[in-house]
């Protein structure tokens, strides 16, 4: 026996609710993903800055290694903030968006 398409998905009015709690705005998460990006960049940096002088070569390199990519995920992440932003789902104001 053969299952429709249509058969296997699921209804909308059993997943509408997940959907509309999943999509809400909610504007101190904003803020605090984007105070948490930058806090650990500029730990990454004040970290590196900090013990830098005291490795060897070896060591320093993969510090500036492990901190590069610290920073570069989070700069990722930092444009996935501006991503939302631009579909206007970061904050409920529009302006606060541009």
């Amino acid at each position: 026996m053969r299952i429709r398409e249509t058969e296997r998905m699921l209804p909308m009015n059993e997943i509408a609710p997940d959907i509309r709690r999943l999509s809400e705005v909610v504007e101190a998460q904003a803020v605090s993903s984007i105070i948490r990006q930058w806090v650990v960049v500029f730990g990454a940096c004040g970290l590196f800055i900090a013990f830098s002088s005291q490795l060897g070569w070896g060591a320093w390199i993969a510090a500036y290694l492990a901190a590069a990519f610290v920073v570069a995920t989070r700069q990722h992440a930092l444009f996935a903030l501006i991503h939302e932003a631009t579909h206007y789902r970061l904050y409920r104001n529009r302006a606060r968006n541009d």
